[in-house]
């Protein structure tokens, strides 16, 4: 990223930390709720992109290990919550599939470590509010495993389909950064304006957020 996108990046994380911690507040409004996570996609998008092309070719073995048993290591502690929601639910054929052991996880190829936390985190994801209240699984530890796969896949030239989805490969990082400041422009700041008469405290924290810090 370049300085003007960097600022702007920072912002936007500000922004997204302050409507994570009002959630209670907003969550009720569904077009705020739909625009706080297309513009959570495009802050992540940046992110990967800017990792991407950060990459270099010293050390990258030694990276490339030490963040796959970073994910081999999120893996498996979400795959025992999906063991336990795979009996419960007498979901046989989720079952199957899971891998429960370090050892099990160590034998699979680059590729075949992707493809299954990638079906681990298709699963988990739509179900992210029934992981929370009966497994324990917080919305930020399944993120955090999301982030360090989608850091895992390139370096082992997978492409990652949750990528696909928000086009990352089709736009330019500055793409992002645009869109994510439209969001924001033309739809988050308007539904903000009227917390500024009833959440008088909320409406002051975004405001702060929403500021390009030099």
């Amino acid at each position: 990223m370049n300085q003007e996108e960097v600022k702007y990046y920072r912002m936007f994380i500000a922004v997204k930390n302050t409507l994570e911690n009002n959630t209670s507040i907003w969550s009720g409004n569904p077009k705020f709720a739909e625009t706080k996570t297309n513009f959570d996609s495009e802050v992540k998008a940046i992110s990967l992109l800017d990792k991407e092309a950060s990459l270099n070719t010293k050390g990258q073995t030694r990276d490339k290990n030490q963040i796959r048993s970073a994910v081999e290591q999120k893996t498996l502690m979400l795959s025992g919550a999906l063991t336990a929601h795979a009996a419960l639910t007498q979901n046989e054929t989720l079952k199957e599939k899971l891998i429960t052991s370090k050892s099990g996880l160590e034998r699979l190829k680059e590729t075949e470590l992707v493809t299954y936390a990638g079906i681990m985190a298709d699963t988990i994801v739509p179900l992210q509010q029934t992981f929370t209240s009966d497994y324990g699984v917080t919305e930020s530890e399944v993120e955090d495993f999301q982030t360090t796969l989608d850091e895992y896949a390139p370096l082992v030239g997978v492409t990652r389909q949750r990528q696909a989805k928000i086009n990352a490969s089709k736009k330019t990082l500055r793409g992002h950064v645009d869109e994510a400041n439209r969001l924001l422009r033309e739809i988050i700041d308007p539904l903000l304006l009227r917390y500024k008469y009833i959440n008088a405290e909320f409406y002051n924290e975004y405001q702060q957020s929403r500021t390009i810090v030099d």
